[in-house]
């Protein structure tokens, strides 16, 4: 497509779908397995969440305080904004019923040596 078009023109996506993206953090000592498998289930629970094209969930960084966990279900445009909030919510619940820990962030300090 022409730069002049995207610049002059009204643009219209008349997509029907988008990927949203939710990202979570659990402990380093929880069990990464049980976490997905949670999530997973979770995901293909709800109702707005479209099984085609497959949702990722995975792994995607070691943070400091947590692992992080990307998920990214395919849903509806209209139902892109309510998603967030209910997977969040059903999230929260789930993996503290399970015990899957969702740690605050964390900072330790050292002092070496004396204090003069």
């Amino acid at each position: 497509m022409p730069n002049c078009k995207v610049v002059g023109e009204i643009l219209h996506n008349y997509g029907r779908i988008r990927q949203s993206e939710i990202r979570v953090g659990v402990a380093y000592e929880s069990n990464l397995q049980l976490a997905l498998s949670t999530i997973r289930d979770l995901v293909k629970a709800n109702p707005r969440v479209l099984a085609e094209p497959t949702p990722v969930i995975q792994v995607v960084t070691l943070a400091d305080s947590a692992v992080q966990i990307v998920i990214k279900p395919w849903v509806a445009v209209a139902d892109y904004g309510p998603v967030a909030g209910e997977l969040n919510l059903s999230l929260i619940e789930e993996l503290r019923r399970r015990s899957i820990g969702i740690p605050y962030a964390q900072c330790e300090v050292r002092l070496i040596g004396g204090v003069p």
